[in-house]
């Protein structure tokens, strides 16, 4: 870049910056648009075209798909790569003395160096996607106008669009931080993909560590968290939690967290790296570093990465707290080592380096202590009886059945059961209550070791708030055969009349939901068919009445499942009666059970479970058995 003349006005030095930069790096653009062309509408021109024959498989749904899998096996991976080239491309100057010697002297100020090159680099990256994003389009009018499709996914492709320039924004930002944090190209990018691997594989080791330690944690709400150091990373995030279809996208809380803090912190990034990139000085090129901060952070969760999985895997194969500790210390030290030696390039900054390694080994042993003493009281926190509204429970033995509309699909769960009798709150407090006071009485301070899990509560309480805790036992031989007043508890629990209800699908069957009920004796191959309305009505309530008559009396215990899944998998001899009760779509009822779990949805539904086989037996079933016997269906 030759300057004759010095520019004082801000605006022609930024322009001035911004085209040369333009052009200078115009190789890498025309590169990228290329492969983006080929990568999609190129390709998807050529499937559609040749489906059009097949037009009952093109529908919109099935094109949103298909660019659902394009963007996310071709597009974004390659995106993301041409990010990183581009970044280094146009910020390596800075790595190099005779360059920063050179573009520091030219009569140009550092803000117009830098953000010049910088939405340089962004319209490099952006120009080419947009085109991509809109020649699509234009093959989908072309693939509308040879067959005529409903539901054609255009906003699709300009959402995605949208979605994959904040995610180049992103990006872009992210490696130009570290780019100019660095003293070399070479730091740069071992920072770059070590942060960027490293990162969530150090944040999902300290999370199961959590888990594998701390009874009660509850595995949720941590998908920002897993990649919110790594952009790169969280390029892919959205993908899998955004739902893409011809009418639009629909998207959950968490991606909206997920947004917001990406775009704050875009913001601090691009802020920082034009701070500390005006304060930059011209001979921490080539040098090992311009700003040590990040190498450090990322040296650390390098070493924390490998330290803790190191341990795991030694713990997995070994057994024992001594063991997992021996791992982190000999992974993290090894780890910091091989890191150090490239970041400087030799031996000579090692001895200096070591007492940031001691300060994570020490930060990490507090950590362990932390949750292995309860997290400050995490573990035991169980609310008092009054002070809660109503309980969401799901057991580990509750069946996942869903409430479904004609088309199949879901606008209702039965699990967790939404439970608000006083009796069932107080069963639910009990049993939680008993399992923590068993894990504090046999078990503590906790260990790393295989926890049981027996059901997840959910408190809303009289203030508004909720309170979420997995119920979890730690497993050994003695807490499993001998009887504890945990199982007690659990087995009071599910004896209440209001779980049962809840929980047991069958209960939710209403008369206009019956199909037919056959009754099959031995190993016969067919049966008796009940279709006579008042008899089937009839029969269902006893069977309602029977089965919660056996489930409030029987005994319950880990793992124990409910009556219909037993009683289904029972082997069978001559004598067994087999009542099966099928259902059909139906409306239900205005104050029914289940009509409380569809909300304001008015149609017909059907369950997800459309079959209920039960083994009538006379002990378990005495009023079904006798009014089967008595109407002539045993004969």
């Amino acid at each position: 870049m030759t300057l004759t003349k010095s520019y004082h006005n801000s605006f022609r030095q930024w322009w001035s910056v911004y085209a040369w930069s333009l052009k200078k790096q115009s190789g890498i653009g025309i590169i990228y648009l290329i492969l983006l062309c080929l990568a999609l509408p190129f390709l998807l021109g050529i499937i559609l075209f040749s489906s059009i024959k097949n037009e009952h498989m093109l529908t919109g749904e099935n094109i949103a798909s298909g660019l659902h899998m394009l963007f996310t096996f071709l597009v974004i991976p390659g995106t993301l790569l041409f990010v990183f080239i581009t970044a280094i491309l146009l910020f390596r100057f800075m790595h190099n003395k005779r360059s920063t010697d050179f573009y520091h002297a030219l009569p140009i100020s550092r803000t117009a160096m830098f953000f010049g090159r910088f939405l340089a680099g962004f319209t490099i990256l952006a120009v080419p996607m947009v085109i991509c994003c809109c020649t699509t389009a234009i093959v989908l009018v072309c693939v509308q106008g040879k067959a005529n499709i409903l539901g054609m996914p255009y906003s699709t492709v300009f959402l995605y669009l949208l979605y994959l320039l904040i995610i180049i924004l992103i990006t872009y930002a992210f490696t130009v931080f570290i780019a100019v944090c660095s003293g070399t190209t070479f730091n740069a990018i071992i920072s770059a993909v070590a942060i960027g691997i490293a990162y969530p594989i150090f944040m999902y080791l300290l999370i199961i560590m959590v888990n594998s330690l701390l009874p009660g944690f509850t595995l949720e709400g941590f998908t920002t968290i897993l990649t919110a150091g790594s952009p790169y990373m969280a390029s892919f995030v959205p993908v899998f939690f955004i739902a893409y279809t011809s009418q639009g996208i629909t998207m959950s809380a968490d991606m909206i967290a997920f947004f917001v803090w990406w775009a704050c912190i875009t913001v601090v990034m691009i802020a920082a790296s034009w701070l500390l990139y005006r304060a930059r000085k011209s001979e921490n090129a080539e040098g090992r570093k311009a700003y040590p901060v990040p190498q450090i952070i990322i040296r650390t969760v390098v070493s924390g990465a490998v330290g803790i999985g190191l341990g795991y895997i030694l713990h997995a194969t070994l057994g024992g707290t001594v063991a997992f500790f021996a791992g982190v210390v000999i992974g993290a030290v090894i780890a910091h080592i091989i890191i150090e030696v490239l970041y400087a390039r030799g031996f000579r900054t090692l001895l200096k380096s070591l007492p940031y390694l001691a300060g994570f080994l020490v930060l990490f042993g507090i950590y362990y202590a932390i949750l292995a003493t309860g997290c400050f009281g995490y573990d035991t926190k169980v609310p008092l009886a009054n002070q809660v509204e109503s309980v969401d429970l799901d057991l580990d033995n509750t069946t996942a059945n869903e409430i479904l509309d004609v088309n199949g699909k879901t606008i209702g769960t039965v699990t967790p059961v939404h439970l608000q009798d006083r009796t069932s709150i107080e069963a639910v407090i009990s049993w939680h209550q008993a399992t923590v006071d068993e894990n504090r009485e046999k078990h503590y301070p906790y260990q790393m070791s295989d926890h049981m899990f027996s059901g997840k509560v959910t408190y809303h309480l009289k203030d508004g708030s909720t309170l979420t805790r997995t119920v979890e036992y730690f497993w050994d031989l003695e807490t499993n055969s001998t009887p504890s007043k945990r199982k007690d508890q659990k087995s009071l629990l599910e004896s209440q009349e209001e779980y049962i209800k809840k929980s047991n699908l069958i209960f939710y069957v209403e008369p206009q939901a019956l199909n037919t009920i056959t009754v099959a004796k031995g190993y016969a191959d067919s049966g008796t068919y009940i279709t006579e309305e008042g008899q089937k009505e009839i029969l269902l309530q006893m069977l309602q009445q029977d089965i919660m008559r056996t489930e409030m009396n029987r005994s319950h215990s880990d793992g124990n499942e409910p009556l219909l899944q037993e009683s289904a998998d029972t082997e069978t001899d001559e004598n067994t009666i087999l009542l099966t009760v099928d259902t059909k779509s139906f409306a239900p009822s205005p104050n029914s059970t289940v009509r409380q779990l569809i909300g304001a949805y008015n149609g017909q539904i059907k369950f997800s479970q459309t079959s209920f086989p039960y083994v009538i037996d006379e002990s378990e079933f005495p009023n079904t058995y006798q009014y089967l016997l008595d109407n002539g269906f045993l004969a």
